[in-house]
């Protein structure tokens, strides 16, 4: 059928072809002259190949909705599994923040002070995590 040019043929007519076919009885087909009743079948089954492919699309559309809403509900999922970690980073970072801020402490043994109170593994874990689980605020104005 997708091999045939139709273009030639209003839409109006086609639709009203197809219609006429869908509740015509066999015996219609039969005493119609031989070329009125192939077009009519072949408006008829134009107006089917229409609709299976518009519900196809719907169907598409609908699976890629769906599938979409799961993988943002799995995301989510995830994200609030991980967000006592990331608070956990996210306070020793603090902390870390606050010995850099103190003017009481000299700023040539900085990193000397903030090892005595963390270890240097502590800092690295903390900064991993918050690069693994930090996401940059969205960009609300490209939407």
């Amino acid at each position: 059928m997708s091999d045939l040019d139709l273009s030639g043929i209003p839409a109006g007519r086609l639709r009203v072809l197809a219609r006429y076919a869908s509740s015509a009885r066999a015996q219609v087909f039969q005493r119609m002259p031989a070329e009125r009743g192939i077009a009519t079948l072949l408006a008829f089954a134009c107006a089917l190949q229409a609709t299976a492919q518009d519900r196809r699309a719907g169907r598409s559309d609908m699976l890629l909705t769906d599938l979409l809403a799961r993988v943002e509900s799995r995301d989510k999922r995830r994200r609030l599994r991980t967000i006592g970690d990331l608070d956990v980073a996210a306070l020793l970072l603090r902390d870390v923040g606050r010995v850099v801020l103190d003017s009481a402490k000299p700023e040539h043994n900085l990193r000397r002070e903030i090892f005595k109170q963390f270890t240097r593994e502590q800092v690295e874990h903390t900064v991993r995590t918050v690069g693994e689980l930090a996401r940059p605020p969205e960009n609300k104005a490209s939407e």
